[in-house]
């Protein structure tokens, strides 16, 4: 009887380490029609951490486990090359497993031919950086901040050992090694030895694939700078300080960056200047990472007007993008960096906004959080697809209105609604006041640019939003104004612990109008690190104060006025602070529900146009054993208006105004009148009559069902009766009296 030969299967298995030419092969095997197998399987965080940091161990469990090498085998009988996935940690295995698996496959009839794709270690793990990064694996495999910092670290550890393993499975003529360097030369005869195919099959199919890398080019940062050489020693320790920070952009050595350094135009042909370009000219040379450097010259101001820093960030921004930059990085010349893994982190946000909005590369304007200024926007990173709808860095039509303050929230805004102006949490950097090279005095009169908060929303919908898909949701902008005069941390504290939920974007404005109290309140907060002889500045107790309020992670910004100038003007400052679609007002003593902002949110998404605003709840305690004068002050229908979002069906369907201690108001230009009381009084209801009246036409505001509950606390009825001096005059006199009095005192309220 005639023997039937089975015709043999083989199969090539690469082993080579990720981004190690696996590219170039599978796409040659796919020319000559090879089944190829190059996919890498999704893995739950602990797994890919282990293949990161400990992968003998993660390639051993998987061999041993039920159906592991069974796996494998089935795999290779289905294909003619394995390619990349986890198959490249195969040389870690003892080689009594590898042998095993050459027995399975040799028992189903399939032969094995294993090649190692290489290439020197350090581009490999630049290749791999990369494909962390756009593949998200970091976030993926959960790692920690030390992790992330470690990652070149880990991947060069696993490069190296994996290198050794493949030149001792080499040495034992298990594994063929095919050196990326020489593809052309040596590649073709080495796969016709094991294939069915010709050294010039092979050669013609490099040919046409080429020697390719799926990565694409990485992206180019621009580094801005403007600053002040002076001569001397002052310009040698300038120079120093700028070879400081590009040693800490370069610490991410997959950073690829240009530099544009703007310094003023009298120094320009000096020997300051000359020493800085051979610096940077020193450091280009190198070809490491550095791509090109620039330097523009800021043109001298007219006697007696303030530096235009924000018209050299244009200049120094359209030279970058110019010159090749994918987005670009506004620091001062006081910087430090605290992220080893910056350019990582900025690189996988403008993916994030490239994919979540389906726009192209480039879009948007992520920052950097800086530890000066928690959750503010002090150093943006532009994309160049800003570049190409403004030509710059301002729209040309706010050129004038920026002169060296304010440019930098700004441009945060106009990205903010469609979520394209994220912190990078992990790329934190550490912000001195201003200045020249570790100064601590700025050099320059500072100039606010003035209401810019009125153009920004207006500005977003004409050229920003009409290059995002139509269909991408606008989050709603909502700040949170408290003025306060009391400064009781307890109460601050739970407004600026409220939960701000998913679609709302929202600051804590709180400006404080006693002086006094806030360097009280801050010098308690920091009395274990102070002498108790230390001067604390006003500026410093407003950062301490932000610092504590926002330890919730909610954006948090503390104002002091210079003096006492009461509730109305500190809410106008709150509101010229704001760059919202809407303000929430919220007194200082009360106590919100943790959801106050989940019930606004979800009503304000309900709205259209036409409503100025929502009235919310605010109640004052009742309990069985309250004193008689607080229960006089509820029988008397003082408090009637602060409850009238429940009521609204006893008094008015739509009630004309609302007290401030919680309303929240579309955002206008209108303003309180500081002519009413410091204390408050009035001023809310001729606010909410002038708001209603400029928005379409004069429309009420709506009631707001209960739900956005507010509490006063039980010490507060005295509070309350404090603001009228009749009240204060009659809280020694019996209940009977003051209820008497108080119901007199009713329409004056009204009036």
């Amino acid at each position: 009887m005639e023997t039937v030969h089975i015709k043999q299967h083989t199969c090539i298995v690469n082993v080579g380490l990720y981004r190690s030419g696996t590219t170039s092969l599978f796409k040659a095997a796919e020319k000559l029609r090879f089944k190829v197998y190059h996919r890498f399987p999704d893995l739950p965080p602990e797994q890919l951490r282990r293949i990161l940091h400990d992968p003998e161990s993660a390639v051993q469990e998987w061999a041993s486990s039920l159906g592991g090498l069974e796996e494998f085998i089935e795999v290779a009988s289905k294909h003619d090359l394995i390619c990349d996935g986890w198959i490249a940690l195969l040389p870690f295995l003892p080689r009594e497993i590898l042998d095993e698996i050459n027995k399975l496959a040799k028992a189903t009839n399939i032969s094995l031919k294993f090649v190692a794709t290489s290439r020197d270690v350090e581009s490999t793990v630049k290749s791999e950086l990369q494909h962390w990064v756009i593949h998200d694996l970091e976030h993926q495999a959960g790692l920690g901040e030390n992790e992330r910092s470690g990652l070149e670290a880990s991947l060069r550890a696993r490069a190296l050992q994996h290198q050794q393993h493949v030149v001792r499975l080499s040495s034992e003529d298990l594994v063929k090694l095919l050196p990326l360097a020489t593809a052309d030369q040596t590649w073709p005869e080495t796969l016709s030895n094991i294939s069915n195919y010709s050294a010039a099959s092979w050669s013609d199919a490099f040919k046409d694939a080429g020697i390719c890398n799926s990565n694409p080019s990485p992206p180019i940062e621009g580094i801005l700078l403007t600053m002040r050489l002076g001569n001397g020693q002052t310009a040698d320790r300038a120079i120093v300080s700028v070879e400081k920070l590009i040693d800490q952009i370069e610490q991410d050595h997959l950073c690829q960056y240009l530099v544009v350094i703007g310094i003023d135009a009298d120094e320009h042909d000096t020997e300051a200047e000359s020493n800085l370009k051979q610096m940077l000219k020193t450091r280009e040379d190198r070809g490491q990472q550095m791509q090109s450097h620039h330097i523009i010259y800021n043109q001298s101001q007219p006697d007696g007007e303030p530096f235009a820093l924000c018209k050299a960030w244009d200049a120094m921004a359209v030279k970058a993008w110019k010159h090749g930059a994918d987005w670009v990085v506004l620091l001062g010349d006081d910087v430090e960096i605290n992220c080893s893994f910056h350019y990582r982190a900025f690189y996988r946000s403008f993916l994030d906004i490239s994919q979540m909005l389906g726009v192209a590369f480039g879009f948007g304007c992520p920052f950097w959080n800086d530890c000066s200024f928690p959750n503010f926007p002090t150093f943006p990173c532009v994309g160049k697809a800003h570049f190409k709808i403004f030509g710059g860095l301002i729209p040309e039509k706010r050129r004038g209105l920026f002169v060296n303050q304010d440019l930098d929230p700004y441009l945060h805004h106009l990205y903010l609604k469609v979520r394209a102006a994220p912190c990078v949490t992990a790329a934190t950097l550490h912000n001195g006041v201003g200045g020249n090279m570790g100064s601590s005095i700025a050099r320059y009169e500072r100039v606010p640019a003035d209401r810019w908060q009125d153009y920004v929303l207006s500005d977003f919908l004409k050229w920003i939003r009409p290059h995002v898909p139509k269909e991408t949701p606008e989050d709603i902008l909502l700040d949170v104004v408290v003025p306060s005069f009391r400064v009781k941390l307890e109460y601050l504290q739970s407004i600026c612990d409220l939960t701000v939920p998913e679609g709302i974007k929202a600051n804590f404005i709180i400006i404080i109008d006693n002086k006094e109290a806030i360097l009280r309140v801050a010098r308690d907060l920091q009395k274990d690190v102070l002498n108790s002889d230390y001067e604390i500045s006003m500026a410093q107790a407003e950062s301490i104060l932000e610092r504590e309020l926002a330890k919730s992670g909610n954006a948090v910004r503390v104002r002091c006025n210079e003096e006492n100038l009461g509730a109305s003007a500190s809410r106008n400052r709150g509101i010229d602070e704001s760059a919202a679609e809407f303000v929430l007002n919220l007194d200082d003593d009360l106590k919100p529900d943790e959801d106050l902002l989940i019930k606004y949110g979800s009503k304000l998404f309900e709205i259209d146009h036409t409503v100025a605003g929502l009235i919310g709840l605010v109640r004052f305690p009742r309990t069985p054993d309250m004193p008689l004068r607080h229960a006089a002050i509820l029988m008397s229908y003082l408090t009637f208006m602060f409850e009238i979002a429940e009521r609204s069906d006893i008094y008015s369907e739509f009630p004309a105004w609302g007290v401030t201690a919680n309303i929240l108001f579309r955002r206008t230009s209108i303003r309180f009148d500081s002519i009413y009381a410091k204390t408050g009084g009035g001023e809310d209801v001729d606010y909410a009559l002038r708001v209603t009246k400029a928005c379409d036409g004069g429309k009420l505001l709506p009631y707001l069902k209960p739900g956005l509950f507010t509490h006063f606390g039980q010490d507060l009825y005295s509070t309350f009766l404090s603001t009228s001096t009749i009240g204060l005059s009659v809280m020694e006199h019996s209940s009977g009296g003051f209820l008497s009095i108080a119901i007199g005192l009713f329409p004056i309220f009204l009036k």
